[in-house]
């Protein structure tokens, strides 16, 4: 991953972190994000630091002032380990590679909050030696990925909802711990990718936390344990992303029953039927054919023999 994509995430956490000081009773002001390397030895020559490879050199830390209110109601300046430390363990929570310099044992600096991605490498490395058996995570979301959604990839507009809608079923169902839900929109952005990586360093199934969802890898697989055993409609809405809760509520038990009735009850039938459906209904918004039928006047191989028969047979159908 890439200096200016660990700095989005990196703002992204931040800005959640702020939330949720505020949400403690917190007010916060800005420190201080970046450094030159001249300041930096200046930090160390101080005693305020002890390396001269900070990751304020990279805006990868950020040092916040954390005010509270007194009894009379102003404001205070407080560095409190302790009543940090509930900020500093949401911070950690965010990802793996978040550290709070609360927690260090050498030097404890308790407004510093950063960012290690040497964290997210070691934690590639060890994934290496032990690889996911993406076996035990099953296959129930193998296949609905057209490309794969994050750092570096096209994100397509399509796949980036699916996976965003993916990630909101698993925060449903409480899979994952998550601030908020994602807007479910198709933008892929600094949000969604902080999401993907949050959600890839709270399953311990899960290999190193790259910020890529791949069509058959082991993240898709570990959503796709959020979505049903059996079709049903809240299945569809996922897979016909254009449309309306209306229009799924309406077709989703007559798909649901036609697949029983006519035994398509194998994944591959199923893929299909579906995508056939989703291709000749407009995923499905239509119930009838967009055309008046009059291109098909004269189409004796489609049996229009008669005058009027291309209307006539206009097909009012999902599946043409």
């Amino acid at each position: 991953m890439s200096l200016i994509e660990q700095q989005g995430i990196f703002l992204v956490h931040v800005r959640e972190l702020i939330g949720r000081a505020a949400e403690l009773g917190f007010v916060v002001t800005g420190g201080e994000l970046y450094r030159t390397l001249e300041q930096q030895e200046l930090h160390v020559a101080a005693g305020r630091s002890t390396t001269l490879e900070s990751p304020h050199l990279k805006r990868l830390a950020i040092d916040l002032n954390f005010f509270v209110a007194d009894v009379d109601g102003a404001l205070k300046l407080t560095d409190e380990r302790e009543r940090i430390r509930p900020l500093g363990e949401f911070w950690e929570g965010l990802d793996p590679a978040n550290e709070w310099s609360g927690n260090w044992t050498n030097f404890k600096d308790v407004p510093h909050f950063q960012r290690n991605p040497a964290k997210t490498r070691r934690r590639a490395e060890s994934a290496a030696t032990a690889p996911v058996d993406t076996e035990t995570l099953g296959s129930r979301g193998v296949g609905l990925l057209g490309e794969a959604v994050g750092a570096g990839q096209r994100n397509d507009r399509e796949d980036t909802e699916l996976v965003q809608r993916l990630i909101n079923r698993c925060l449903d169902q409480e899979r994952v711990r998550l601030d908020e839900a994602l807007t479910a929109d198709g933008v892929f952005g600094t949000k969604t990718l902080a999401t993907i990586h949050a959600v890839q360093g709270q399953m311990p199934a899960m290999a190193d936390p790259d910020g890529v969802v791949s069509a058959r890898g082991a993240t898709i697989r570990a959503l796709g344990l959020s979505l049903p055993d059996e079709v049903d409609p809240d299945l569809l809405a996922l897979l016909f992303l254009r449309a309306s809760e209306a229009a799924v509520a309406e077709l989703g038990d007559e798909i649901i029953t036609t697949m029983l009735r006519y035994e398509i009850t194998t994944p591959l039938r199923q893929t299909h039927f579906l995508a056939q459906i989703g291709h000749e209904s407009g995923e499905p918004r239509f119930r009838e054919e967009i055309a008046s039928g009059r291109a098909y006047e004269g189409r004796r191989d489609l049996g229009n023999t008669e005058p009027g028969d291309g209307p006539r047979f206009n097909l009012e159908a999902a599946v043409g």
